[in-house]
């Protein structure tokens, strides 16, 4: 097995600490079998609290295996673990997971595994961040409505993939190609000056070599934001714009048109599960909350555009939209089925 370093920004020390109890909570056997399944379902519930999560699991996992503490059986019961459980996906629906803090305290058999604990805790604050490359290698990923998923890629990049979205991979010896074939991702790019890596969405070809940057595939064209470093973003045309960190930019069939109305923090904030609105139309909120809900909600034509909202929302809560179309006595909202209906009252 090889080993990738990550560049990019440290995790919070005390999630590599909390992520060093959970293995060793998982490599601990001599519970009877219900204990070991309460376990195992407060493990996962804590993985998938959030991508953060499941990165500093991850990286402590291949630490733990480099310094020799787990054994082979240890590796085969976490590796199955994950593979039957989809552990990579994060899903933003329903009930969130609650934040399942193993105790501090727990009795631990042997002293290794203090002495282990300790040395995972001076790798995550020195930031020195490794990963599997078994567990998370992907040619494909994907999404479903209502997911995100965090996939490793075999040269140690990092995609990070959000709702309804769809991601092919195509690597060789001389090039790193990827398609946004739908949906939207933040990729965390290896540096490689030999192998230039290429992101395509529709009319859109993003090069670069070692940054971040979110691509986001729409109807009408494609954004493309950066959040580190710099990219080469060009079209069908041939038409091509340098942008760096802070820049987002708009290409449609016509041309690559800065778009100053988005900033980095809002183009990402679905990383952390929210919707930012800013003098939205509830047509276009709607849009948004339909990408991550199976529970839809049509804004009919024939509402105003003066009913505009800025704010911030929870992805996974629809209803919150509801509420706020409920405060207009000119709206009419309807619920039918698993779908909501928003129209203009008569005479107004």
């Amino acid at each position: 097995m090889t080993f990738a370093r990550r560049s990019g920004n440290p995790l919070p020390p005390e999630l590599g600490v909390e992520a060093g109890h959970w293995l060793l909570r998982l490599s601990d056997d001599q519970a009877d079998s219900s204990d070991l399944n309460m376990r195992n379902e407060a493990f996962l519930d804590w993985l998938s609290t959030s991508p953060q999560h499941l990165r500093a699991f991850m990286e402590t996992y291949e630490t733990y295996q480099r310094i020799g503490v787990l054994g082979r059986r240890d590796r085969c019961q976490i590796d199955d673990l994950l593979r039957n459980r989809d552990a990579d996906v994060i899903r933003i629906y329903g009930k969130e997971a609650p934040r399942t803090e193993p105790p501090t305290s727990q009795r631990l058999s042997q002293s290794r595994h203090w002495r282990a604990l300790a040395a995972l805790v001076a790798v995550a604050t020195l930031a020195t961040l490794v990963w599997t490359s078994s567990l998370l290698s992907a040619e494909s990923c994907s999404t479903r409505v209502g997911e995100q998923r965090t996939c490793k890629l075999e040269d140690g990049s990092i995609v990070y993939l959000n709702t309804n979205s769809v991601l092919k991979v195509d690597f060789s010896r001389a090039s790193r190609k990827v398609e946004l074939v739908r949906g939207e991702a933040l990729f965390a790019v290896e540096h490689d000056t030999v192998r230039p890596f290429v992101v395509t969405s529709k009319n859109t070809s993003v090069r670069a070599i070692g940054t971040q940057f979110n691509v986001r595939s729409r109807a009408d064209g494609t954004d493309v934001t950066v959040v580190e470093g710099v990219v080469q973003v060009t079209d069908d045309q041939a038409h091509s714009k340098r942008i760096a960190a802070g820049d987002t930019v708009r290409v449609t069939l016509e041309k690559i048109a800065e778009n100053s109305g988005t900033s980095v923090p809002d183009a990402i904030s679905w990383r952390e599960r929210r919707l930012i609105f800013r003098d939205a139309s509830l047509a276009e909120a709607a849009a948004e909350f339909n990408r991550y809900n199976k529970q839809q909600i049509r804004v009919d034509a024939s509402v105003a555009e003066d009913k505009r909202l800025t704010g911030i929302f929870d992805a996974d809560h629809p209803r919150s939209l509801i509420v706020y179309a409920q405060q207009f006595d000119t709206l009419s909202v309807e619920q039918h089925g698993s779908e909501w209906l928003i129209t203009q009252r008569a005479g107004n």
